[in-house]
Order: C-alpha cells, then structure tokens, then sequence
C-alpha cells in the first residue's frame, strides 16, 4: 500500500480525471471560466507570443500583429522565438493543463490552459510553426467527441526562423472590440508589436505628474482611468472593495503600480487579482509608499520650485493641498528629518483650512470688494480701523489693484471674472506707492505667495481720457 509522504497516511484511491468525461471539462473551460472570452483569447495569445522571445532570449524583438478588418476578418500574431516542434504542438494543444511554463516562478504563466483560450471564443483555429527548417500548419477544432482535437494540414521546409503564428476569425461584429482588446493588453509594453493595423497602440498621451521605475501618478484631470497593478506588463484593475481592510485613495490621482511576476496572486482565469491575505498587504504596502512618495514630490513642486514661479505654485496648491494635508503625517513619521521641513506646511495648513483668517492693514484697502454669500465689506467699514481681520479660502482669487481704480464697473470686472474661479475675490488698493510694488507687498503680507495674485495692470487697460478742444 502507497503511504502519502506528507501526511504519513495510506493512499487507497488516487483522485484522477475521468477520460470519458473530458468533454465536461472542455465545457467549463469554454463557457465557465472566462466572463470575457475574446479578451481572454487576445490577452493568452499574445502573452504567448511575447514568452516565446524572452525564451529564445530576444526581448527586445517586437511580436507582430495584424488586426482582422472587413475585408479579411482574421486576428493574426506571429513570434518569431523558439518555435514548436510536433511533439511540442501534441503536447501543447492535445493535453489538457499541460504547460511549457510549468517550472517557471511565474504564477501568471503555468495554468496549462492559455494555448486553448482560442476554443473559447471559436470552435477552430490556426497554429503554424516553424521549427529547424520545417514549417507545419494544423487545425486545432471542437469535433463531435466535443473535447477537440489537431490535425496536421500541410508539412514543407522552409528557409523562415523559427517561430509559431496563430490564425482565428474574428466575428465581424467583434472586429473594433478585438482592436480595443489588443491596444489595452500591450499598452504597458516596452516592447509593442508591429503590425500595419496596430500604428495606433502608442504609449499614453498624458504626461504622469509622478512617476519613477516601479509607479507612474496620472492626475485624473489629464486620465481617466483606473488604479492598476501591471504584473509583468499585463495590467490588472485595483477592487480596494475586495479587501480586508480599506485603502484610502484620493479621488485626484490613479496610480500605475508596476509588480514583478510573484509579488500578487492572480485568479486562474487572469481576469482580475486574488485578493489573498499575501496580496492585500503587498498593495497596502506599495499603495501607502507611492502616496507618501506623490507627497514629497508635490510639496517640493510648490514650495521648492526652482523657477519660484508664485502662480505655478499656487496652482499646484489649489489643486493638491485637500492630498498633502490628508497623507502628511504618513510621510512626517517615516521619513528621516531631511523632509521635516514639511512641518511649517503642515503650520500652514491648518491655518488656511481651519481659521481662514489673515491680517490686513487698513491703510492698505482702499477698496475691498470681498464676496461671501452676498455680503461686502464696504470701503467706510475700514474707517477708524487700524487693522482687519478677513477670512481668505484656498481658492481665492487677490486683484491687485495697481492701477488705482476706484470705480470698478462693467469693463473692469469683465476682465476680471475669466480669473475667478468661485465667488470669493478681494481687491486690494495699496494707498501708498511702496506697497504698489509687488516684492514689498509679498513681504508684508507672507502668506500671499500661497495665493493667486493678479495685478489688474495685466489685464486690463485703462481708456485714454481725451482733453477737451478749447
């Protein structure tokens, strides 16, 4: 009697699979396993194609495509790596989950099913391979027994490298869903396939606003999309849903985590993670790295800008500052002194969004113009006043009022409200010419430089008063 080694256990029975009822097997595989099946037969096929030229040691060798049209209704890729022998093609497409990957640590890559993908979308499709010299083609096709099977069609020596080119027809109503397919399979890439029909798959034309060799940050501003996790190029979507335990994600940014081939777990059918205990904890980590990572690169663009451009800042602040208040004590307590600094951000912002309140000197409003849900502080309300207490949100718009303007009408504010963004603006009207100057301003008042400032003399020009004739 056989003793399971593991379990020191006798083995009466070994569990083994029906061979009079493959066809139920088959039938799962085709119908069950896959909620996409032409996605699922695009995502294999070209996986395939790119692993046979990392095998043949070729990576930087581009597969190629060509996408099925109205004219010849006919997905084909080619690689051009190692090719299959026809022992390989026997034991390839006639044995079910066997696997040429299946030492590889690539768990992605060893379910012993990919090759076969095609028979869930169709009932038939071409292999060619060209292998030493030989090139054969087959058929590999659904027949009665409802299991498949391969026949050899054609056998000849040819002078081509080795390689294997798959051949499916495409329904012509599936042929822009099969392009759609194959431009978001490839598009993390390095190396795209060529192909007359695929000019089109080109690398995304956002800029990321972060991005290094493991994560690129889009805003979601210039990309609409999903957070991702690309595990050996191929992308699977984030379902923080799935988890244990919630990752906080900022409705700002969508982050492309790039993942080596063992670091999460995937599904058999490749369509989505696993969210097992070992892959939640490694998205938590990686997740909370790049967000204090995107943290410490937004500040620096604010307040560290080597151009000292104010406006630049100040825009990058309207749009990010709701981020970094959110993840700065994330990076304050992890990170070494040297980003400390953030502290006096940190100050700041809970001053900008708790109080709101600055400090003016009288003598320098004139006229203020300051909307709150309606209400104005009148220019007599500054009377015997040395100083005044008001209330500025982030996404305030300051005038400048170098022109001294003391009645704005329609012709003023015309120009001004393209540079509004809400209802809150202030006008400031500097009484003295040394506070015209807009470097004395900014000293004076520090927490401008947080702020849009907007000289009117650079958006609006005053009529030339005409003398009267005598």
């Amino acid at each position: 009697m056989q003793i399971n080694k593991k379990s020191n256990l006798p083995i009466n029975h070994q569990i083994s699979l029906d061979q009079n009822h493959l066809h139920i097997f088959m039938d799962i595989l085709r119908n069950k396993l896959y909620s996409n099946p032409l996605q699922a037969m695009c995502r294999e096929i070209l996986s395939n194609a790119r692993d046979s030229h990392v095998e043949a040691g070729i990576p930087d060798k581009p597969i190629y495509v060509q996408l099925p049209n109205d004219i010849r209704n006919i997905l084909v890729i080619e690689d051009f790596g190692v090719g299959m022998s026809p022992e390989q093609i026997k034991s390839v497409y006639a044995k079910i989950l066997n696997s040429t990957k299946r030492d590889s640590n690539n768990q992605i890559k060893r379910f012993g099913i990919g090759s076969k993908t095609p028979l869930v979308y169709t009932d038939s499709f071409n292999v060619i391979s060209v292998y030493n010299g030989i090139k054969n083609s087959y058929v590999v096709y659904i027949d009665e027994s409802k299991v498949g099977a391969i026949s050899l069609l054609n056998t000849e020596p040819t002078d081509q490298h080795n390689g294997v080119r798959i051949e499916v027809v495409i329904n012509r109503g599936d042929l822009k869903s099969t392009k759609h397919y194959i431009e978001h399979i490839v598009q993390y890439w390095k190396v795209k396939p060529t192909g007359l029909n695929l000019d089109s798959v080109k690398d995304r034309d956002s800029v990321s606003i972060y991005e290094n060799d493991n994560v690129s940050v889009y805003s979601t501003g210039d990309y609409y999309g999903e957070n991702l996790a690309v595990i050996d190029e191929i992308p699977f979507k984030i379902e923080t849903n799935k988890m244990d335990t919630p990752i906080n994600t900022s409705y700002l940014f969508y982050f492309i985590i790039y993942f080596k081939a063992n670091e999460l777990s995937v599904t058999t059918n490749k369509e989505s993670l696993k969210y097992n205990l070992s892959t939640q904890k490694e998205l938590h980590k990686r997740i909370s790295l790049h967000q204090q990572e995107l943290a410490i690169h937004l500040y620096n663009q604010i307040f560290n800008n080597e151009e000292n451009d104010i406006i630049k800042a100040y825009s990058l602040w309207r749009k990010y500052a709701k981020y970094l208040r959110d993840y700065a004590p994330l990076y304050k307590n992890n990170y070494s002194s040297e980003v400390y600094k953030y502290k006096d951000f940190i100050d700041f912002n809970d001053i900008l969004y708790n109080n709101h309140t600055f400090t003016f000197n009288t003598e320098d409003l004139v006229v203020l113009n300051y909307g709150t849900k309606g209400k104005r502080i009148r220019k007599d309300e500054l009377l015997n006043k040395q100083s005044i207490d008001l209330k500025i949100y982030p996404e305030t718009t300051i005038f400048l009022n170098d022109l001294n303007i003391t009645k704005f009408n329609k012709n003023v504010t015309t120009k001004m409200l393209p540079f509004i963004d809400t209802y809150y603006y202030t006008i400031l009207n500097p009484l003295n010419e040394v506070s015209k100057d807009y470097n004395t301003l900014m000293q004076k008042y520090s927490f401008l430089k947080y702020f849009k400032i907007i000289k009117l003399s650079s958006i609006y020009t005053p009529p030339v008063k005409n003398k009267k004739k005598s």
